[in-house]
């Protein structure tokens, strides 16, 4: 009876999800009965049980990605900053043993 395209079951089930995250229930409550209308089969069920958890995988790899991408950026920047700190404490080190130039009175 109703479509069985992903773009019009993706938002019921969404909106189901969301409705069983709000009741506090630790049961996917509407996520099931939105599921038995919409899909019918169990090897239904679990066929967009395993598209869920494939999609949800990549995006936690692409999350990931872009955090790696991140952490290697502060690390360039820690190392820039380790040599910045070691050149400075050279100079100072330097000016601190040279000789005074100030006239004695």
């Amino acid at each position: 009876p109703f479509p069985k395209t992903k773009c019009f079951s993706k938002p019921i089930l969404q909106l189901a999800m969301d409705m069983d995250d709000s009741t506090g229930l630790r049961f996917p409550l509407f996520l099931t009965l939105a599921k038995s209308v919409l899909i019918g089969s169990p090897a239904q069920v679990l066929k967009l049980h395993r598209l869920h958890l494939e999609s949800e995988i990549a995006d936690l790899e692409r999350k990931a990605r872009e955090c790696e991408a991140l952490v290697c950026q502060q690390r360039q920047k820690l190392e820039k900053a380790v040599c910045d700190e070691a050149a400075q404490q050279a100079t100072d080190k330097a000016l601190a043993e040279r000789p005074s130039t100030s006239r004695s009175r």
